[in-house]
């Protein structure tokens, strides 16, 4: 694949010049702030986010009736130090026959906990918020469904 070549064109609009890149990369799209200086998109999406990566995904689970169940979902970014995790089930259900869920060791792995009346298959659907290693778009922030161990 050949390399981006950082080249403009311009074309006049009628009033004034308008700049085109032939391939446009991250460093070459650029945001002006309000005070008149100008920073790359990454940089205004790193600091909006604040160094920190998003990831989301599914889970199914089979558990025990009435026993806390766990399945174990890797990441396929490890977050830098502990993520936090936002778990909630797919279900007609809550507080009732779907009794609970949780997270247990929020780290590059994390522990997905799921406590029914019933052995019913469950379907858990969560987010995970942490700092990352390499923020300037080492990956997609969109979700992504996990492997699961």
């Amino acid at each position: 694949m050949a390399a981006i070549k950082k080249s403009q064109f311009k074309i006049n609009n009628g009033t004034d010049w308008d700049t085109y890149h032939f391939e446009t990369d991250s460093a070459q799209t650029k945001h002006k702030k309000s005070d008149g200086t100008e920073t790359t998109v990454e940089e205004v999406l790193n600091s909006a986010l604040g160094g920190r990566a998003i990831q989301s995904g599914r889970v199914t689970i089979t558990p025990k009736p009435n026993e806390p169940t766990m399945k174990r979902v890797t990441f396929p970014k490890p977050f830098k130090d502990k993520a936090d995790v936002i778990l909630t089930p797919i279900t007609s259900v809550p507080g009732t026959t779907v009794q609970g869920v949780g997270t247990d060791n929020n780290t590059k792995m994390d522990s997905t906990l799921c406590q029914r009346t019933n052995s019913t298959e469950t379907i858990l659907t969560w987010v995970a918020i942490g700092r990352c290693n390499q923020c300037l778009f080492a990956g997609p922030i969109a979700s992504k469904r996990l492997p699961f161990l």
